[in-house]
């Protein structure tokens, strides 16, 4: 199970980062329904916080060194939302949501009146292992502390997928990408 959560995260992860990579500094603007977690949730909570807040809906969950991540389910109206969370130092940094991409038509709207409007609404065109080319949409809304991306095809095209971040996680995330490519080059 813990290779099924570390495969979430990475997907999770590297989808965010791609949308944030097309970003630039200049769109970071004010946001003002910039949120500071996701439903009950609040960045900086730890593991202890999150099973008390989410109860019974947390699955599994697993620590390494200062790090770790948690599963869980929730609904976003009448849609069932499978989380997967993220925990730097012990603190909640990333939260993300799996659900099926026939409900993004249903979902999509909420987050527009949740969030505002986004910073940058992309489409782009996805092809299946059979050829078949899909029109995919993913909404991102950049702020001063957080960044949130919304995707309608995220590792399948029966897969969409949120990923709610603060700023700083992603700078840190960045950095040690950076450092390992540049450790791996040395290797080569």
């Amino acid at each position: 199970m813990k290779s099924t959560v570390r495969a979430i995260l990475f997907l999770a992860i590297f989808g965010f980062l791609y949308a944030q990579d097309q970003q630039t500094s200049a769109t970071v603007r004010m946001w003002p329904q910039e949120p500071d977690g996701f439903q009950d949730l609040k960045f900086g909570n730890t593991q202890t916080e999150v099973k008390t807040i989410l109860k019974e809906s947390v699955g599994q969950c697993y620590e390494q060194q200062r790090n770790g991540g948690c599963q869980a389910s929730t609904k976003i109206g009448d849609s069932l939302v499978f989380l997967t969370m993220l925990f730097k130092d012990k603190s909640l940094s990333l939260i993300s949501g799996e659900f099926p991409s026939s409900e993004f038509m249903t979902l999509k709207p909420l987050f527009l009146e949740r969030y505002g409007t986004p910073t940058s609404d992309k489409m782009d065109t996805v092809t299946n292992r059979l050829g078949g080319k899909f029109e995919n949409e993913t909404l991102t809304w950049t702020g001063k502390n957080v960044s949130l991306t919304l995707e309608r095809f995220h590792s399948s095209i029966s897969k969409s997928n949120f990923t709610l971040s603060s700023n700083t996680y992603i700078e840190e995330v960045k950095k040690e990408q950076e450092e390992k490519r540049k450790q791996d080059a040395k290797k080569m």
